[in-house]
């Protein structure tokens, strides 16, 4: 297992076919964006919602190529929540702890993006390493080493009219959650995936991913849900907010629907979130 090396969840990631509608989105609902970036070798660009501890990467292709290729599917299925990102301190010491193990990820790649400051344009580097799919069976995932940290979490982005604070947890509905289990006690050990009756959840630091059947997803939304040919399916964000009245008011403001979902929580439905059914949580105080 590499959970030594992973510090919990770094960033999610929504596929968008149009960045620049899918970043005007993600403004309505009351989030702060970055300015675009572009990852050159890639072919893909993005704009990022930066939150206190992680965030949420917008992510489009530019120029379809061989470096973008694994994310050609979700865009044919009209894109939305496609990847979890893990953190981590040293992605080439968890490349080799995987390969350690036989598991066959891609070799850290580095790259950056441009990210213009008042005092002048800088350059956020990463270092990455790929999971295939059987690593984590649920939704494509990777680990990124942050080298840039005070480029990517700067103060002037993460404050959001929202009031937006962090991403609590992803939702993912498959037909057999257990069958999923061993795979990620194999990536993150025993204690990060807990097993019940219908679903298994794992923990990612402050985060977790829900990992639900489609006949419990439908008692949680009032509406049934397709299994996508029982593959699995990322459906629902769930967002910490850090007063859910003003949420609602900056909600009411812009004219975005929701209704009440949890004891302290919101829903925004998936018309509204590009295919996202989006929870806005406000948590118990500590």
């Amino acid at each position: 297992m590499v959970n030594q090396t992973a510090t919990g969840l770094d960033h999610v990631v929504i596929f968008t076919p149009e960045l620049d509608s899918g970043a005007e989105i993600y403004r309505r609902l009351g989030f702060h964006l970055t300015t675009r970036g572009r990852h050159s070798h890639l072919g893909t660009a993005n704009q990022c919602i930066i939150l206190e501890r992680d965030y949420i990467e917008l992510l489009t292709i530019v120029v379809p190529g061989p470096a973008n290729e694994r994310w050609r599917p979700i865009f044919r299925r009209g894109g939305g929540l496609g990847a979890m990102v893990f953190a981590c301190e040293d992605a080439r010491a968890v490349h080799a702890a995987l390969v350690a193990r036989g598991v066959q990820a891609d070799d850290p790649m580095d790259f950056g993006r441009p990210v213009p400051l008042p005092g002048g344009t800088v350059e956020a580097r990463f270092s990455v390493c790929l999971l295939p799919k059987e690593t984590s069976p649920a939704i494509a995932a990777f680990f990124c080493e942050q080298l840039t940290r005070e480029y990517v979490w700067r103060p002037e982005w993460q404050v959001h009219p929202n009031g937006a604070t962090g991403v609590a947890g992803l939702t993912i509905v498959t037909p057999s959650p257990a069958e999923l289990a061993p795979a990620y006690q194999a990536l993150l050990g025993d204690s990060a995936v807990e097993k019940r009756r219908g679903r298994v959840t794992l923990t990612l630091g402050g985060a977790r991913v829900w990992i639900i059947t489609p006949a419990e997803a439908e008692r949680r939304l009032g509406s049934a849900v397709d299994a996508l040919l029982g593959e699995p399916r990322p459906i629902g964000l769930t967002i910490t907010v850090r007063d859910l009245a003003a949420t609602k008011a900056h909600l009411d403001s812009r004219e975005v629907a929701y209704v009440p979902f949890g004891r302290q929580s919101i829903r925004v439905a998936p018309g509204s979130t590009h295919g996202i059914h989006l929870e806005f949580l406000q948590p118990d105080p500590a």
